[in-house]
């Protein structure tokens, strides 16, 4: 009689705590809405967009601050005319498309030549109409232009960005053991973007 009463109790204790559990477990659409805001808010913070924004902010001798106020941080290195041309041949190259392409290495490697030499060129036949100070900052503009656009390119190597994605896709949908909400937290609570 003891033994079926323990029995009983263990599995009355089993079905309240499944249950508990299945109550912290999402639902298919609420884990797909929270994928979706995870992969929107990578794709806004990888976005090569912010990359070019911040290279024309370096220019303008501005910095944005996290509340999203531009801050001067130095003198502006060239006049809008040199920042329009610069803007013009970035995006060219530099955006959302060329990232979640599948490029190869030899194929980055010629988007920079050609990203390079067009800016190079340029700046070199107009430093002085667009007012840049002098030779040396001169050099120091081509190096803030072409170095973040080469290591933003390189995101696309072999669709390495597309498969980041993917992969945080797949992780959470599948979900982990690690993620079950502590005692008193929600499961919300684990999700801090």
């Amino acid at each position: 009689m003891v033994d079926e009463q323990y029995q009983n109790y263990q599995y009355q204790s089993n079905l309240q705590r499944q249950a508990g559990e299945s109550q912290n477990v999402p639902y298919a659409p609420q884990l797909q809405e929270q994928v979706m805001q995870a992969q929107a808010v990578l794709v806004a913070q990888t976005n090569p967009d912010k990359v070019l924004r911040d290279i024309i902010l370096r220019l303008r001798g501005l910095r944005e601050d996290f509340e999203g106020k531009y801050m001067r941080e130095g003198p502006q290195l060239m006049n809008n005319k040199g920042i329009s041309f610069v803007r013009f041949v970035l995006s060219t190259v530099l955006n959302q498309s060329t990232v979640l392409s599948h490029l190869e290495d030899h194929e980055i490697d010629r988007l920079i030549i050609y990203l390079h030499e067009n800016i190079t060129r340029d700046l070199a036949k107009n430093w002085r109409s667009y007012d840049v100070p002098d030779r040396e900052t001169l050099n120091h503009i081509e190096a803030a232009i072409v170095v973040p656009a080469m290591l933003a390119l390189k995101r696309a190597l072999e669709q390495n960005e597309k498969n980041w994605l993917g992969r945080i896709t797949v992780e959470n949908i599948q979900g982990r053991p690690d993620m079950k909400p502590k005692k008193g937290e929600s499961w919300y609570d684990k999700i801090k973007l």
